[in-house]
């Protein structure tokens, strides 16, 4: 098992597939970057957010919170 945390991830998945035939797991670290972004957006710090949960490789946020509160809710289109 060849787990790959570089970009581009499924690039480089793929070709280590295609090569090796090795199974490659891809690990993406963009959804920390994506939490400090929505904190940002509503004008939260970052160490006040509440754990997230995230799922897929498209980085599809289920949970976000800020004081107890939902935090996707202050992302919307109405915010």
């Amino acid at each position: 098992m060849f787990i790959n945390y570089a970009n581009p991830m499924t690039a480089n998945c793929w070709a280590i597939r295609q090569a090796t035939g090795v199974a490659v797991v891809g690990l993406c670290h963009g959804v920390f970057h994506i939490e400090r972004s929505l904190a940002d957006f509503i004008g939260a710090p970052v160490q006040e957010v509440t754990r997230w949960r995230w799922e897929s490789t498209t980085s599809l946020y289920l949970r976000f919170r800020w004081q107890g509160r939902d935090a996707l809710a202050l992302c919307g289109p109405e915010s």
